[in-house]
């Protein structure tokens, strides 16, 4: 998987290299408003704590810190400290951060170490939870798409927001293939604002943020900034705070360089223009030709929804919500309660009923005579009682209920065949952070968000093998 993301963005990019550098050129001044300056880099040298001397910080503010806040007892602290320094010493100080260090693919940084220990000092003085970075401690020299060596831990000696990550042929045009460093793999969702991120797909921003491409960048150069309002300019649906980027009718239409302005969902009225079925109130916009090229805008207008029976593309263009393929006509229609089906969809439960023939039947209330549970509104078909014969529509069951598969259950879980809300909160057992709605998991129970310091929340480094949750022992 890393490496056919890796390919797929070279080629990509050799396709989009001109539109990209728009931000630049001035080719494309409406690209001009997604840009954003360079994100801030770290900077080597300076004086601050060595790579020896930092984890001995991190031991001695984490362990205060969870004494303080109940995490652990204070007579435990010796152990806590113990315990902390050990792993992050395998997270900082390996054996391959030390060559790496040795060879000058990677330089540390006095300066960013000693910004580090402060904010940790800061983050550790009351009793919420650490969500810290230092991985800009060390600072990575190797370029884009150069052969880089794999470290472990919170470092990379990848430049700027990149890793090192296996390709199965080489990047630049070779066929053998090994380590290089390409953009970052990080986790959607994990950047944070003025942090790098991927300016080519536009993603890898917190909640919140939007990953604007760096004016006058590389094509994957990108800085993570707050989404924007109604009416600016967007390149994707993530770009906007209202979660939708309304392309303009027969404008230019790829998405590296298409201009659309941030909107609300559903917001033009009948005989507006449009481009897809979201732009229009009345959920349909009626296209001339079908979108054969999803990449090509194609200029529609705001309609009303089709009537049953009608010739259709999408549910969303008919009233009953559903367009599917009848059992005698090839083309889509609009299908109708008791029109014949082949297909079950939103509106229509296309279930067997006299005979061989299958009809489209509108999902039942509770009560209702049902065959599936797809068939009820509420989510479930059952017996009343049990030997009763025909099985009635019902709501899912509560807590307790006997259950068969968790879509029966309203907690989504069918566990031993009877409906439970699965405990997540604090003291419910776990077995690791994710199953706690606090994220931390002590001693085999769900404990305060604050016995858990998480240190690398960027994954830089090899956040796959080290998930860099630094809890009390």
């Amino acid at each position: 998987m890393l490496g056919s993301r890796g390919v797929s963005h070279r080629h990509a990019s050799l396709l989009l290299v001109a539109l990209v550098a728009g931000c630049r050129s001035g080719s494309w001044p409406d690209v001009v408003p997604y840009c954003a300056g360079s994100p801030s880099r770290p900077a080597a040298g300076g004086s601050g704590p060595s790579l020896d001397e930092l984890c001995t910080s991190v031991a001695s503010s984490l362990c205060a810190q969870w004494a303080r806040c109940g995490c652990i007892d204070a007579a435990g602290r010796d152990d806590c400290e113990t315990s902390v320094l050990a792993t992050c010493d395998g997270f900082v100080g390996t054996d391959d951060v030390r060559d790496a260090l040795a060879r000058g693919t990677l330089v540390w940084s006095g300066r960013e170490a000693s910004a580090f220990v402060a904010a940790l000092d800061a983050a550790t003085a009351g009793c919420d939870a650490v969500d810290l970075d230092l991985s800009g401690a060390a600072i990575g020299r190797v370029g884009f798409l150069a052969p880089c060596t794999d470290i472990s831990g919170a470092f990379t000696e990848c430049a700027d927001g990149q890793s090192c990550q296996i390709f199965l042929s080489d990047p630049r045009g070779g066929t053998t293939g090994g380590r290089f460093c390409t953009l970052d793999q990080v986790t959607e969702g994990s950047q944070p604002e003025g942090e790098a991120c991927d300016g080519y797909a536009g993603w890898g921003c917190r909640s919140g943020l939007r990953c604007a491409p760096v004016c006058g960048g590389g094509q994957f150069d990108g800085t993570c900034v707050p989404v924007s309002a109604t009416g600016a300019d967007c390149r994707w649906d993530r770009d906007c705070a209202s979660g939708y980027c309304a392309f303009h009718a027969g404008g230019d239409s790829y998405p590296y360089a298409a201009r659309g302005q941030c909107a609300a969902e559903s917001m033009h009225p009948l005989g507006d223009a449009c481009t897809s079925d979201r732009d229009c109130a009345s959920g349909r916009c009626d296209i001339a030709r079908p979108l054969l090229d999803t990449r090509v805008f194609v200029g529609g207008s705001c309609a009303a929804q089709l009537d049953e029976g009608a010739e259709c593309l999408a549910d969303g263009e008919c009233a009953t919500g559903a367009c599917g393929p009848p059992a005698t006509v090839a083309r889509l229609l609009c299908l109708e309660s008791g029109a014949p089906c082949t297909v079950t969809r939103p509106a229509c439960t296309c279930t067997m009923t006299v005979g061989p023939m299958r009809t489209c039947i509108a999902p039942q209330p509770d009560g209702a005579p049902c065959a599936t549970a797809s068939g009820c509104v509420g989510g479930r078909c059952e017996l009343p009682a049990p030997g009763a014969a025909g099985a009635l529509c019902t709501s899912s069951a509560a807590d307790g209920a006997p259950c068969a598969r968790d879509a029966e259950c309203a907690s989504r879980h069918c566990i031993l065949s009877v409906c439970t809300t699965l405990d997540r909160g604090i003291g419910a057992p776990c077995t690791g952070p994710e199953a706690c709605d606090s994220a931390s998991c002590l001693a085999g129970a769900c404990a305060p968000a604050v016995c858990t310091a998480r240190l690398d929340p960027t994954g830089h480094g090899s956040f796959w093998l080290h998930p860099a949750l630094f809890t009390p022992p």
